[in-house]
């Protein structure tokens, strides 16, 4: 198991440093020169977890139809 593996191992981690204070996600609404630009700031660690999700294709496993009895009734 692939995506398992990564999580045990390099996501771990990662995730444990993402979840400090400091390094949460922020939101930048203002630019040096006043001009709103509403930019939610990321560290790398996010940034890699956004890679790692479209690697493994998390997104896509709820709209595949293998896995449909997992699937919410809306």
């Amino acid at each position: 198991m692939k995506f398992g593996g990564r999580v045990a191992h390099e996501l771990t981690a990662m995730a444990k440093e993402m979840d400090l204070p400091h390094n949460q996600p922020r939101l930048q609404q203002y630019n040096a020169w006043g001009q709103r630009v509403d930019d939610i700031q990321t560290c790398a660690g996010w940034k890699h977890m956004k890679k790692v999700s479209a690697e493994e294709g998390l997104i896509a496993i709820a709209y595949e139809r293998r896995h449909q009895h997992f699937r919410f009734a809306c």
